[in-house]
């Protein structure tokens, strides 16, 4: 078998197994280098030197890069011997990577985050944009969920009581997890967000999604990234931040794990 082969054979069962979408990703971002590289080559004549070339790419990739890519090709070239197509994985050397501590906002900036959000007045014919941010804002760092999560956040998953509400994530191979708020200024964000939306008759499109752009559709990832530049933050600096007051209010790093849904406790 080519190499060619045993990988458009792997990704299709990544994508059998429901892989999410930026593990896939990086999957296919990675054997594709491999397969322009090898592409007629037999999986039984492939050398670890020519490996190690590729890894290492034009020789000015981080070493993050050259990390994942060790990573999916050693993951590929396991499941190519657990398939009994070669009888040991080529020697692929692990890629040093020295690990960074992940930044978090001050108590401080996050009040001045806040302060900003719901000073500036809303104005113009996208007024109930404003309540929209805030929503995200409001909702990404009392959960610390993905990005990925909220965009594709639906109605349904919305669940309103008295006194809080349960937030229904869908995360990294399609699994679900709650997270319960109790916390009435998020509470209020979205329900005034809703309540804007409807009295500005948007035209909606995508009439099941929480968060809409102005065309009515979902929004994107993209949206929600400049969002958030306006107030010199990311969505992995807001999901540092929550996770980082849970575990300072208490939680286990075990809950946290859960909580976040993190594969892996290293993560946490």
């Amino acid at each position: 078998m080519t190499i060619h082969d045993a990988i458009n054979e792997y990704l299709k069962q990544c994508e059998a197994r429901k892989l999410s979408w930026s593990t896939l990703k990086a999957y296919r971002c990675d054997l594709e280098i491999l397969d322009r590289s090898q592409r007629h080559t037999e999986l039984l004549d492939i050398e670890s030197e020519e490996l190690q070339k590729i890894i290492k790419g034009n020789g000015s990739l981080k070493p993050a890069t050259m990390l994942r890519r060790s990573v999916s090709f050693h993951i590929f070239f396991q499941y190519c011997k657990e398939k009994g197509y070669i009888q040991e994985t080529p020697v692929i050397k692990s890629q040093r990577v020295k690990l960074q501590t992940p930044v978090t906002l001050t108590a401080d900036k996050v009040t001045g985050i806040f302060r900003e959000l719901y000073s500036t007045p809303k104005e113009g014919k996208f007024y109930w944009e404003k309540s929209r941010n805030m929503a995200i804002v409001e909702l990404l760092y009392a959960t610390g969920m993905r990005i990925s999560e909220l965009c594709a956040l639906k109605k349904d998953d919305i669940q309103f009581f008295d006194e809080f509400i349960i937030v229904s994530m869908h995360g990294n191979g399609k699994r679900k997890r709650k997270f319960l708020i109790t916390n009435k200024q998020v509470i209020t964000a979205l329900q005034t967000y809703q309540s804007d939306v409807d009295t500005a008759s948007v035209d909606v499109v995508d009439s099941d999604a929480v968060f809409i752009n102005r065309r009515g559709r979902a929004v994107s990832e993209q949206t929600v990234r400049y969002c958030l530049k306006n107030y010199n933050i990311t969505p992995k600096i807001l999901r540092n931040s929550a996770a980082k007051e849970m575990y300072d209010s208490g939680m286990n790093i075990f809950r946290l794990q859960g909580t976040l849904g993190l594969n892996s406790i290293d993560s946490a």
